[in-house]
């Protein structure tokens, strides 16, 4: 699955010396979180936790994002992104490719065609 999303961002701060309007934040870890992989009932063998994709799971081209480094949260396989702080700009997107099969798999769940709905979510965080 690829995913492609822009920065979050922030109101610029005039003390600072931006100009006004808002700023795409920068240097974030970005987690692919599955805490309940379909085909895992209660009580199944597995692993539980973390909930986030492993980077081995995860894949970039991307030339801002980089492989973890190590450290928390990198070391749960969040890539980081290298850009600076800089003015919003549409075309300032990210793009990663997330293997959901092999997430799935991971997490002890299975990637029947068929079976209950499960959640995902991407969150970013320093």
């Amino acid at each position: 699955m690829s995913l492609t999303f822009w920065r979050p961002q922030r109101s610029a701060i005039p003390s600072a010396g931006e100009p006004a309007g808002y700023r795409d934040i920068g240097h974030l870890h970005y987690l692919i979180q599955l805490p309940n992989p379909p085909g895992r009932g209660a009580g199944a063998s597995g692993p539980t936790s973390p909930a986030q994709c492993s980077q081995s799971a995860l894949s970039s081209a991307d030339p801002s994002l980089a492989p973890p480094g190590g450290g928390s949260p990198a070391d749960l396989g969040a890539p980081v992104d290298q850009a600076d702080d800089q003015p919003a700009n549409p075309a300032n997107t990210l793009t990663m490719t997330l293997d959901l099969g092999a997430c799935i798999i991971a997490k002890g769940g299975t990637t029947a065609p068929s079976g209950p709905r499960t959640g995902s979510s991407c969150t970013s965080r320093p």
